[in-house]
């Protein structure tokens, strides 16, 4: 990994001027570093702390946004990969900004770092898969048309249900045309649907049906696959 691209303009930031949860944010530049730690214990310090400092309680600041492109580098070099992602995506997931130039800029932020994130929806790991594609869900349909390609790419490759059902989540809020075709997709008859895929499809399945209230009946034969019918009407109502 180079640490020397990872972090190339940081200390060319007036952190100091800059404020977060908890005042200046002259300490960021540290816990950034502190994320390569070569021991656990630290690194995962240090990510609380960014957590709690950065996007406290879903609150997000001037030095959120100065601090994400420097987040995106670490993710895609490979360090926290699902934490950081994450973190990403409660970025631009957030509409609780403190001392922004302008509304919306902690998404733009996360949006401007998607294309060194994109590879992250074919990483080996699945969980680095999913937190992808939840980050890039977060970010709407400001992500762009390249996004929107490679959410398209891995509904078409994705075996793991479970990414699999987070990937369809994306592309309801980024790509909800093209989410229509998936949600036919895996309504079909003898298909199998997993349970953490209903919400999306239902949203899915609204948006070709304004006012719909009630379920599809391709959606019905899902039952067979979950435990109870309980089960079923509480993720609809959600």
């Amino acid at each position: 990994m180079d640490l020397a691209a990872v972090f190339a303009g940081l200390d060319r930031i007036a952190w100091s001027e800059l404020h977060h949860a908890y005042g200046p944010a002259e300490d960021v530049p540290d816990l950034l570093r502190a994320l390569t730690a070569s021991t656990e214990e630290a690194a995962a310090e240090a990510e609380q702390e960014l957590w709690g400092s950065l996007v406290h309680q879903g609150s997000v600041y001037e030095a959120t946004v100065a601090a994400v492109p420097f987040l995106a580098r670490l993710a895609a070099a490979g360090v926290r990969r699902a934490s950081l992602l994450g973190m990403l995506g409660a970025v631009a997931e957030s509409t609780d900004e403190h001392g922004l130039d302008r509304e919306g800029a902690a998404r733009a932020a996360v949006v401007a770092q998607l294309p060194s994130l994109l590879p992250s929806l074919a990483d080996a790991v699945p969980e680095v898969r999913q937190c992808a594609a939840w980050a890039v869900a977060r970010c709407g349909r400001t992500a762009g048309p390249d996004t929107r390609a490679a959410l398209r790419r891995r509904w078409e490759s994705e075996t793991d249900p479970v990414v699999r059902a987070d990937v369809l989540t994306a592309c309801v809020r980024v790509d909800p045309d093209a989410a229509e075709g998936m949600a036919a997709i895996a309504l079909r008859p003898r298909r199998k649907l997993h349970r953490c895929a209903w919400r999306p499809c239902w949203r899915a399945w609204k948006r070709v049906v304004p006012g719909i209230g009630s379920w599809p009946p391709s959606w019905r034969r899902c039952r067979r696959w979950t435990g109870t019918r309980q089960a079923v009407s509480g993720e609809a109502n959600r």
